[in-house]
């Protein structure tokens, strides 16, 4: 398995990433995540996106404090993966997020121990 994923990770991307945030929301208020992906030949069953997200900082940097899996929706006729997700901040305040793509199975207890990661 791994050395399949291995094989193929260079070249699975986040092609899309689309929301309904407006430039001003209130804390709670659902934030819906959509986006699209090519697996580079690999399953969706073996690809995991999450949103991750939190405070921005005003250097433009992100404090991720949260972690939400992005769910599979389909598979377009391109081959091409839709995942989607939806956020509900609980803060006030200015609030970012980033994609995250990492390999997953079943049997692997550590995602980070592949060493595979993309973000978006």
């Amino acid at each position: 398995w791994l050395h399949r994923i291995q094989a193929s990770w260079h070249d699975v991307r986040v092609v899309n990433v689309d929301d309904n945030a407006r430039e001003r929301m209130m804390a709670g208020e659902p934030v819906e995540i959509t986006i699209l992906a090519q697996l580079a030949g690999l399953s969706p069953a073996d690809v995991r996106f999450d949103a991750i997200y939190g405070r921005t900082e005003p250097g433009g940097g992100l404090e991720t404090t949260h972690e939400l899996p992005l769910a599979f929706a389909g598979q377009n006729e391109d081959g091409s993966c839709t995942y989607t997700g939806t956020l509900e901040p609980t803060e006030g305040g200015r609030a970012g997020y980033i994609i995250r793509a990492m390999p997953h199975h079943p049997d692997l207890h550590n995602p980070f121990v592949t060493g595979l990661v993309h973000w978006a």
